[in-house]
Parts: structure tokens; sequence; C-alpha cells
């Protein structure tokens, strides 16, 4: 991951129910825990309206996007959807657009969105907007200089 890219992960919004303590007690094991998506009955077109399918490294991924600017990941285990990550290249001016997508992707596929600190995002713009403007990668897209002479 780059840095100028804020990256959220999404989860079955029914494993997160199902798991709730295990995601409070040990977020590892959560991770292990989780049963997915079956491929098939995901809702991918949406995310043909924003981004270019492209070959991923992996013939384990399907890639939506470049790799080193906005784009979105889905990790499979045979025709099991194991983890979806969407990451924003902040340098661009569609990031509002693209928070929509998360937002419409996550209603969609009934999902719930962590952030790189497993925190809870609630889907709305507000919510995401502002874990944005908490993060790493929000500080050094809006002052690369500062964020470098700050690592001292």
């Amino acid at each position: 991951m780059a840095i100028w890219q804020y990256q959220v992960k999404m989860v079955p919004r029914s494993d997160f129910e199902d798991k709730r303590e295990i995601f409070l007690n040990n977020i590892d094991d959560f991770y292990t825990k989780i049963t997915g998506w079956e491929l098939s009955k995901l809702h991918t077109d949406i995310l043909n309206e924003y981004l270019n399918r492209e070959k991923h490294w992996s013939n384990s991924a399907i890639l939506w996007g470049e790799e080193e600017s906005t784009n979105v990941e889905l990790f499979l285990q045979e025709s099991i959807v194991e983890e979806i990550s969407f990451r924003i290249d902040l340098r661009e001016e569609q990031v509002k657009s693209y928070l929509q997508l998360i937002i419409d992707f996550s209603k969609l596929n009934d999902t719930v969105i962590l952030n790189i600190n497993d925190e809870l995002i609630e889907p709305t713009k507000k919510c995401l907007l502002d874990d944005i403007k908490k993060s790493v990668c929000y500080k050094f897209v809006s002052n690369p200089q500062k964020f470098i002479n700050d690592l001292d």
C-alpha cells in the first residue's frame, strides 16, 4: 500500500454480528473465522462504473483500478471471497465519488467497514471523511514536506 492510499476492508455484516465477541477480544482470530461471500452472489457490477478491471499479480485475487492508485481487491479462496479491500488515492480529485462507491458497495453487499486500525466506520461520507482526516495518508498528502520533517 502506498502512503497516499486510504484503505478500508469490508466484512460481511452477518459474520461481524455473529463474531462480535471475537472481534472485540482477539482481532487476529476474528479474521480467521470470517466465512466471506460466494463470488457469484457478490454484487460487483457497481465497481465497473468507477474502475476498470485489471490483471492482479495474484491468481487468487481480482482487481479493479491500479495498484498504486485507487483500487478494489477481492481476495479469493476458490469461489469464496475472503477479503475485500478498497484503497483510495487521496491525490485524486474524485475522492468523494470513491467514498460513495464504498458506501454503495457496502449497502449492496450488506457489509461493515473497518479501517486499517480495525475500527468500525459507519457507511456515511461524513464518517469516512472524518476517518480519512485522522489517517497518516491524509497527513502525507496534505503536506508531504511537513510529514517528512515530523518523522524526526
